[in-house]
């Protein structure tokens, strides 16, 4: 008997069906609408975005005979939807009591999308991984802003997302370079990311607040680009920080490390002894800065461990790294090494040069 019980229980596992998953897309009132709907038994969960604005909004709710209700979670806004014989939704959209909003939806040939950044690594990701965040990415305006002449060698084109305060450049070399075009990727991968990050922030209604920087130098044969990126969710009560650096070799378009601008001869890649060497300098330049003050001990190694880096106009930039990010420690000012004593430092091995 009890082998039947098992028998039977294996049985009904196996023969339950798994969640389904579509992708929709379609008019919402006079915008359009893109919506990721998961339906697993009785339980359904949404993410959607108008292509207006691209902010994530989310519903849960549930699915019985046919019908799927959707709730936002802190408001009155609901969501009813039924799937047609021909496998198109339609539904209603309910802001408040008052303003109601048609729902005509379809599922979504991902392969049919024109895709304005298909050639980024991100977003050829996206398309294989996370659809939804394919989609979301396609609807990215990219607006060119100001060309000026940088230095002798290159222009820079400013740009940013359209409806954004997400920004970056371009560099435009004076002749075809295919070296320019990969770190031009590169940002532009960037930029997109990041736009995607804040985008997909669940926001239910002016919730989403997000805080952005973009910095830049150029210095003999190495750009160094910096983002500031801070980020708070549905109105939580911290903000996500976070901080990128890429710096590379405009000669050969690789990334750059601390070791190929501030080289300390014996290290060979031992991460503590090159935090000790950089450490024992900076006690030297900044005697009265190296101390434990305000949660940021600039006197521990581990500080100065795999710690980021990016060229100003001033010198190289040491960024520690605390465990702890308080915002006395966040990104400070100071740990600057000159040019002129970077040469001192300067990697034989290495085509560096400011």
């Amino acid at each position: 008997m009890k082998r039947w019980v098992l028998f039977i229980y294996v049985l009904l596992c196996c023969c339950r069906v798994g969640a389904k998953q579509y992708l929709l897309e379609g008019t919402a009132g006079n915008d359009t609408l893109v919506m990721k709907l998961v339906v697993d038994g009785d339980i359904a969960n949404s993410r959607f975005f108008y292509k207006s604005n691209v902010t994530d909004v989310e519903f849960n709710g549930s699915y019985n005979n046919g019908i799927v209700h959707l709730y936002a979670a802190d408001s009155s806004a609901s969501m009813i939807l039924k799937q047609l014989p021909d496998r198109t939704w339609t539904g209603k959209l309910a802001k408040d009591k008052h303003q109601i909003i048609s729902l005509k939806l379809h599922i979504v040939n991902i392969n049919a999308v024109k895709h304005s950044f298909s050639y980024l690594s991100s977003v050829k990701s996206f398309k294989k991984n996370d659809q939804y965040e394919y989609l979301r990415s396609a609807c990215f305006k990219l607006v060119n802003d100001t060309l000026f002449r940088y230095d002798s060698n290159y222009k820079i084109q400013t740009c940013h997302i359209k409806n954004t305060e997400l920004n970056a450049i371009k560099i435009v070399a004076d002749t075809v370079s295919k070296v320019v075009d990969k770190v031009n990727n590169i940002l532009m991968d960037m930029l997109v990311q990041n736009a995607v990050y804040c985008k997909s922030c669940i926001a239910q209604d002016t919730n989403l607040s997000y805080g952005y920087s973009f910095d830049y130098t150029i210095k003999g044969n190495v750009l160094s680009a910096y983002v500031s990126l801070s980020l708070s969710c549905s109105g939580a009560m911290r903000m996500d920080y976070s901080d990128q650096t890429f710096n590379y070799d405009l000669n050969t378009g690789r990334p750059l490390v601390l070791d190929d601008v501030l080289y300390f001869k014996g290290v060979n890649g031992d991460n503590a002894l090159q935090g000790n060497k950089i450490m024992s300098l900076l006690h030297r330049l900044y005697p009265d800065k190296m101390v434990n003050i305000d949660y940021c001990d600039y006197t521990d190694t581990l500080a100065w461990q795999n710690t980021d880096w990016r060229i100003t106009e001033k010198g190289l930039l040491l960024m520690p790294y605390f465990v702890r990010a308080d915002l006395p420690c966040w990104d400070p000012d100071w740990p600057v090494i000159s040019f002129d004593l970077l040469k001192k430092y300067r990697n034989p091995n290495k085509k560096v040069h400011w």
